[in-house]
C-alpha cells in the first residue's frame, strides 16, 4: 500500500489463510471499522 500499487486483495486473502476474499474483507471491516479499500485510500 505504501509503495501504491494496487492490492490483490483475494492473493493476499489466501496468503493468510482466508479461504475466500469475502471472509478476509468481513473479518478485517470488524477489526478496523471499514473495508480494506477503503484504508488503502489513506495510504
Amino acid at each position: 500500500m505504501a509503495a501504491g500499487e494496487a492490492t490483490d486483495w483475494a492473493a493476499l486473502a489466501a496468503d493468510l489463510g482466508y479461504a475466500d476474499q469475502g471472509h478476509f474483507v468481513r473479518d478485517f471491516k470488524n477489526i478496523f471499522g471499514e473495508p480494506p479499500t477503503w484504508y488503502a485510500q489513506r495510504y
